[in-house]
């Protein structure tokens, strides 16, 4: 006899994006939809899928189709992908909203997720995987302008592979004077915030990089 019985359900609009739901305490940490067996689903994981799903989103489900289960320390886990219906609609104190996959890997069950979107590859499911690194850019570069009065420019973002976690980018400026990247470099708090803030919106970590580059 398990433990307990859990339930995860994967939503995919038409533009490839999945259904995030944030953790109650921390808006920027996304997961897939889901929650444990209760009595009055009669440990059924299918009728837990739906209603947490019900009671997550406001979405109804149907066509139910097992992606992936796991069982750990006594506790089995099912995930399925599903069609949904009806408008997002929800009182709990969780955000709710569509976001390309590597969002979700980047949250606290990312370990969890990373199987989930594995196991859709080998379905053959597609799905929108990475960030929108353009928009990312975009704030990023808008911000270091009005952080700088313009005599800072916005290079670029890369990922820091170096570091082996997937979710810390890099931000680059144009090439400028000495002065100027000493200044950046040594920039108080409030600049490395305004970063940290952009990128938990993208589910990443962004960070100045300790090199001097230019674009």
């Amino acid at each position: 006899m398990y433990k307990s019985i859990s339930a995860c359900v994967v939503l995919i609009n038409p533009e490839g994006l999945v259904l995030g739901v944030s953790r109650k305490d921390n808006h920027n940490d996304f997961g897939i939809i889901g929650g444990k067996c209760e009595i009055e689903d009669l440990f059924n994981p299918i009728t837990t899928a739906k209603r947490e799903t019900k009671e997550e989103t406001g979405l109804d489900i149907t066509d139910l189709k097992l992606v992936f289960a796991m069982h750990r320390n006594g506790n089995m886990g099912y995930t399925y992908l599903a069609e949904y219906s009806g408008e997002i609609n929800y009182e709990e104190k969780h955000i709710v909203k569509w976001v390309p996959f590597e969002i979700l890997l980047n949250g606290s069950y990312g370990k969890y997720n990373k199987m989930v979107s594995e196991s859709l590859t080998d379905m053959g499911v597609k799905y929108q995987m990475g960030i929108d690194v353009k928009s990312m850019e975009w704030e990023v570069s808008e911000f270091i302008t009005d952080y700088f009065d313009g005599e800072i420019k916005f290079g670029y973002i890369r990922r820091d592979n170096y570091r082996g976690d997937g979710k810390t980018y890099e931000v680059y400026f144009h090439e400028g004077k000495d002065d100027d990247f000493e200044e950046a470099f040594d920039a108080p708090n409030k600049f490395a915030k305004g970063l940290e803030i952009i990128g938990l919106k993208y589910g990443v970590r962004l960070k100045l990089t300790s090199d001097y580059c230019s674009k």
